[in-house]
């Protein structure tokens, strides 16, 4: 009987995690095709080890296991970045990096409290000729 709980419970942690790698992807394709101004098929690089297997879901993105050729770039922490990526599209995926390093950034992206949250920069979108589509106006600061 404890062999089948135990089961039962791995079984549900697995798929809840095959559930918020999906929820992830749906979110960072939308986010990659704003912020390639509308155009599906951006090259994205996630530096973040929570979103390994993400590859696997993406339907609008392209992942590259390399920061080079990306077009935008999600990572956790500026630091870690190759100074070659650092003057492309950067959006963190951790509120306390995006305060350290908002002048750097096109955005965050993260989770509070169980919710995913997105930030935008003004400046940057400006920048990179991003134009601001209705749904996403009220993200930008």
């Amino acid at each position: 009987m404890k062999k089948i709980v135990l089961i039962s419970l791995a079984f549900s942690l697995w798929a809840s995690g095959v559930e918020s790698l999906k929820l992830k992807a749906q979110l960072l394709d939308l986010l990659a095709t704003f912020l390639n101004n509308g155009h599906k098929g951006a090259l994205i690089y996630i530096d973040d080890p929570k979103y390994n297997g993400i590859i696997n879901f993406l339907k609008q993105s392209y992942l590259l296991d390399n920061c080079e050729n990306a077009q935008i770039i999600f990572t956790k922490r500026y630091e870690d970045l190759d100074p070659q990526c650092r003057n492309k599209k950067i959006f963190f995926l951790s509120f306390k990096e995006y305060r350290l390093h908002k002048n750097k950034a096109v955005g965050a992206f993260f989770w509070q409290k169980g919710r995913p949250n997105i930030l935008f920069r003004k400046e940057a979108l400006q920048k990179f000729h991003i134009k601001v589509t209705p749904e996403f106006e009220k993200f930008v600061e």
